[in-house]
């Protein structure tokens, strides 16, 4: 949306926040001195001026809320809602993207139809403030005229029959002025009343706050906030007042407020009147007003200013992410996708699709961290390749250097692609397993974790343009399809979204790849129907057809757990398995620790012939897919993710004993991650356990809640 409207609201929403916290804070601050709850509203008016606070690592300020995400979340750019029925088509470009370049956004242009909400809402926003400053000032002016023609009756009090209640008026010169007729004892407290205003600067702060609120005028909890603020500025004058007094002021000050009182229809600018400010409430405050110890203020005023700190502060971004002395501006993990669903036979004509899907922040930081502390050989000049091997990890840089983190058959080298199209390789040793601990998370959280990332961008309309073209670009077709243009249909329901890719479609791999992501771009967008597209050999929608919610009615609104199951399942469709096929991370048996031949999932004619089948199986993990290959060159798999929680009951026992008769502890201080694998299918417990113990990796099968078998494997390539 545009920056100052932005901005705007990102001011407001901040200063409605902290100003539910001030709130909160009177509440328990009762038994204190008003003037400490004053200070806070100056947090307040602070944050409705300034755009940015400083930064912190702790902070108040939920982080979505003053980066400006949570306001572009709900109200973003160039919306333009498909219910109306002015938006007829949006135009986006999105260009192709090289293999070598991961993208993290696409660069669109845009071509907005029907009104410009931005213009609309900003005309909307002066004319408020505009009506509310008006209104202040004809208020200040017609109070002006009625106090001309005030007589001065001593320095710096004048007196009027214009007025009913005494009040303070004026910004450079304040002045008091008191109603005609005015008697002792009233005249006396009201004057040291308003003496106290002017000592305080309330003449000023109480404007510079109502000309504040202005800007802000849409904002309810504001205009509460205002209304409060006042409240505690008369409190605090009233208690500044009483503190010397005895029981018998007190109670002739708290009379005056009642011969005086009044409560305004409207929030006031000014005046400053005496009786202003729920009268009532006022005199209650004063009759049980005692004076708070020493340590009491001293501890409230240290607590105010505590939180006052972290209110005004935002919460500090992350250190950048670098390798090699270079900022990443994005990491990518290489994922091959297929195209078919056909598991049984392994002579099928495939097309392997690479393309790489954006990691989280926190995985980059991790691999970054990992390779800084590895072994690095000397970097040598080599030929760049064509082709990137699958789960590669591409790291961008600002200057246009790519590197890649690459596995090549066991051994891990960092590749270096120069923007003068120079390649530098070098290799990697790493000193334990965490790296491959750290690759099968990122295989996971591409396989099912980036379903959370991504259903962040969901938005209610298809006819906000950046929205969808957000939606759509994250899923890399520009990578798979070629440069492309985003239609919006949004004249009439269903609403819709057509694709004019620039070239025809070169594989069915292409095709199903768009096909399985249609449908994820559906779920997140809500009020969207379809996704068709077109190709120079096929021009019309009605050539190539088009994916629809009625398809498959989770598609519509999902909430996140669905929207993770609509992931595992398209996505995963695009990663079929082949016996045979599979390169993935293989680990076979180094030693057999425990076996039991009645509850493993294949037993043969004998014990032994059972166990010395087992001594010899492998196990492969990729890309969502667990299977084990048995010796006699049978398979068995499915599709599954990791699952780091163990429910009650599943785990191994704590104390193994082997066959041996060793004691093993699977849960000592050496074992640093423990894994569960279940089924994307049927979300159940598959009873497969994976260990990671000091050097070590541990692979083990549980049945009717009763292990299996334990073995210690070592991992190799499948």
């Amino acid at each position: 949306m545009d920056g100052f409207l932005h901005t705007l609201l990102t001011m407001s929403l901040t200063a409605a926040i902290a100003a539910g916290v001030v709130m909160l804070l009177r509440l328990l601050l009762k038994r204190v001195p008003r003037w400490i709850t004053c200070l806070l509203w100056a947090v307040v008016l602070l944050r409705m001026v300034c755009p940015v606070g400083f930064s912190l690592p702790v902070s108040l300020m939920p982080e979505t809320v003053s980066s400006g995400a949570y306001v572009e979340r709900v109200l973003p750019q160039s919306e333009t809602p498909a219910s109306t029925p002015q938006a007829a088509t949006t135009t986006t470009t999105v260009p192709a993207a090289t293999t070598q370049t991961p993208v993290t956004r696409e660069t669109v242009a845009v071509t907005p139809t029907g009104p410009d909400r931005n213009t609309v809402l900003t005309i909307l926003w002066a004319a408020g403030s505009i009506a509310c400053l008006a209104w202040g000032a004809v208020s200040y002016l017609r109070l002006r005229l009625r106090i001309a023609d005030a007589i001065l009756i001593e320095k710096n009090v004048y007196e009027t029959d214009q007025i009913d209640s005494p009040f303070v008026c004026g910004f450079f010169r304040p002045r008091i002025y008191l109603p005609v007729g005015l008697a002792e004892p009233d005249r006396r407290y009201v004057l040291l009343h308003e003496q106290a205003h002017i000592r305080r600067r309330d003449y000023l702060t109480k404007p510079l706050a109502y000309v504040t609120l202005c800007f802000h005028w849409f904002n309810p909890v504001l205009w509460l906030s205002y209304h409060l603020f006042g409240r505690d500025i008369e409190t605090a004058t009233d208690q500044a007042v009483i503190r010397s007094f005895g029981r018998t002021d007190t109670a002739s000050y708290a009379a005056a407020l009642l011969h005086l009182g009044h409560k305004p229809s409207f929030p006031q600018a000014i005046p400053l009147a005496f009786g202003e400010e729920n009268p009532k409430h006022r005199i209650r405050s004063v009759l049980s007003y005692k004076k708070p110890a020493f340590w009491v203020i001293l501890a409230a005023v240290a607590a105010c200013v505590v939180l006052g700190v972290l209110l005004l502060a935002d919460r500090s971004q992350p250190e950048e992410i670098t390798l090699d002395g270079q900022t990443v501006r994005q990491a990518s993990m290489v994922d091959v996708l297929s195209v078919t669903d056909n598991r049984v036979s392994s002579n099928l004509p495939i097309t392997d699709l690479p393309v790489m899907i954006p990691l989280s922040d926190e995985l980059a930081r991790e691999v970054t961290g990992l390779i800084d502390q590895a072994e690095q050989g000397e970097e040598t000049t080599v030929s760049d390749a064509e082709d990137l091997p699958e789960k590669t990890i591409v790291f961008s840089t600002p200057n246009g250097d790519i590197y890649q983190l690459r596995n090549e058959s066991g051994s891990f080298s960092l590749w270096r692609n120069t923007i003068d199209g120079d390649c530098h390789r070098r290799t990697l040793t790493f000193q334990d397993q965490r790296i491959e601990t750290w690759l099968a998370d990122a295989a996971a959280y591409v396989s099912v974790g980036r379903a959370d990332d991504l259903y962040q961008l969901r938005t209610p309309y298809v006819g906000n343009n950046v929205a969808v073209a957000n939606v759509v670009g994250s899923f890399q077709l520009n990578e798979v399809l070629g440069p492309y243009t985003i239609e919006l249909q949004t004249s009439q329901e269903p609403y819709g979204i057509l694709l004019h890719l620039e070239q025809d479609l070169t594989s069915e791999t292409a095709r199903r790849y768009l096909e399985e992501m249609s449908s994820l771009i559906l779920a997140l967008i809500d009020n969207a129907g379809y996704v068709a597209y077109t190709t120079p050999s096929e021009p019309t929608p009605q050539d190539t057809g088009a994916i629809t919610k009625e398809a498959n009615p989770k598609m519509n609104q999902p909430d996140l757990e669905t929207f993770r199951l609509l992931y595992a399942t398209h996505f995963t469709r695009m990663e079929p398995y082949y016996p045979g096929k599979l390169t993935g991370d293989c680990y076979s048996v180094k030693d057999l620790l425990y076996f039991n031949a009645t509850l493993v999932e294949k037993p043969q004619a004998t014990v032994a012939e059972t166990k010395a089948y087992y001594e010899n199986f492998k196990l492969v993990w990729s890309g969502g897919y667990l299977a084990v290959r048995w010796a006699d060159g049978s398979e068995q798999g499915q599709y599954v993710y990791r699952d780091t929680s163990l429910e009650d009951g599943s785990p191994l026992p704590e104390i193994i004993r082997t066959l041996s008769g060793q004691r093993f502890d699977m849960y000592d201080e050496e074992t640093y991650a423990c894994w569960r694998f279940v089924s994307f299918k049927a979300n159940e417990d598959t009873g497969y356990r994976c260990y990671l113990k000091g050097e070590s990796t541990y692979f083990a099968y549980y049945s009717q809640g009763q292990l299996a078998y334990l073995a210690e494997v070592e991992r190799g390539i499948g």
